[in-house]
């Protein structure tokens, strides 16, 4: 799993570090997190637990010195009007899940209302 990690690191540009194109450890991280869970859903193996925890410490400092990768993180962006739009408009009109009760629909619908006007994001819309 590790070489796969510097594979990956290799394989895919960055967005935040404008100047190199590499990845952050956190990315990567995020990266390697999203192929375990498809390759189990896919292949219905389990990877073992100790060889996914060891695989995080690794990114995070032996691979990062090794490949010069920066530790940055991203702005802190807030919902929007037009992305409050955009959700409602996939929940209702692009999702493409059969429910087997619209309820569901609206039930997710409604958690989606009290997250987004939740007194903690009301500065935000």
């Amino acid at each position: 799993m590790k070489h796969f990690a510097k594979t990956m690191a290799f394989g895919i540009k960055g967005e935040l570090n404008k100047k190199d194109k590499l990845l952050t450890p956190y990315s990567l991280r995020v990266i390697m997190r999203r192929f375990y869970n498809t390759w189990e859903r896919h292949y219905n193996l389990e990877i073992p637990f100790n060889v996914k925890r060891s695989v995080a410490p690794y990114i995070q400092r032996p691979l990062a010195q090794e490949l010069g990768l920066k530790n940055l993180r991203q702005d802190q962006a807030f919902l929007t009007i037009e992305n409050y739009v955009i959700l409602q408009e996939q929940l209702w009109f692009r999702d493409h899940y059969d429910y087997v009760h619209e309820g569901c629909r609206i039930d997710n619908a409604n958690l989606l209302n009290t997250h987004c006007f939740s007194s903690a994001r009301l500065q935000e819309l």
